[in-house]
Order: C-alpha cells, then sequence, then structure tokens
C-alpha cells in the first residue's frame, strides 16, 4: 500500500451548517456516525444544492496511519470536502454564492492518504 496526495476544498461542518443547508441534511447529520462516505447524506446535499461531496469527517493525521501531510485543514474540525472538478460549474458557483450569503467560508487544502 502507498499514500496519494488528495485535494479538495471544504468548510467547517456542523449543526449549524447542516440545518443551513437544509432539514434533511440536518435530520442526516443528527445520525451520522463519523462515516467518511455517508451516501444517504450526500445525496441529501446533492439534492438540495446539486453538489455532491466526496468526503466528510476530521483528517486525524497520525505518522504511519491512513492520513498524514495534512495542509491547510485545522485539526480537530469536522469538514465537508468537495473535489471542484467533479462537479459541475454553474452548480458549484451557486453553492459558492449560497455558502458565502450564510457567512459558511472555504478553504483550500490538501493531505496524503493510504490508498
Amino acid at each position: 500500500m502507498r499514500y496519494y496526495p488528495k485535494n479538495a476544498v471544504g468548510f467547517e461542518f456542523n449543526e449549524e451548517v447542516a440545518d443551513i443547508l437544509g432539514p434533511a441534511v440536518l435530520e442526516l447529520y443528527e445520525s451520522w456516525e463519523n462515516d467518511a462516505f455517508d451516501d444517504e447524506l450526500f445525496e441529501a446535499i446533492e439534492e438540495g444544492h446539486g453538489v455532491y461531496p466526496m468526503r466528510i469527517g476530521v483528517l486525524t493525521e497520525s505518522r504511519g496511519g491512513e492520513i498524514t501531510g495534512v495542509s491547510g485543514f485545522d485539526n480537530d474540525t469536522t469538514y465537508l470536502f468537495f473535489e471542484i472538478d467533479q462537479q459541475d460549474d454553474d452548480k458549484w458557483a451557486k453553492f459558492v454564492q449560497f455558502l458565502e450569503e450564510n457567512d459558511i467560508y472555504i478553504t483550500e487544502g490538501s493531505w496524503c492518504q493510504l490508498g
């Protein structure tokens, strides 16, 4: 196994942000069990906003662990991550505008993941 570089953008994801994203997202967030790839939650975000996340959670860095070389993202913070090149340009632009109107700001970063 080896490490693969990952690049993404994301924003802090908590109960307040889930509520802003919509009632279906909030309900799924409240029952979320720390699954990094929660398809049901991702589909609710896609239905409401037209964008599909790549990952959710905290990037816990540990030497020799699954995640190393985290840059741009804070430790101990749950993020909702997206790959911009996997999004429809128009829908992504509308989503970013929606986030900014609600004082939710995107961070860009990277990490290496064991794969």
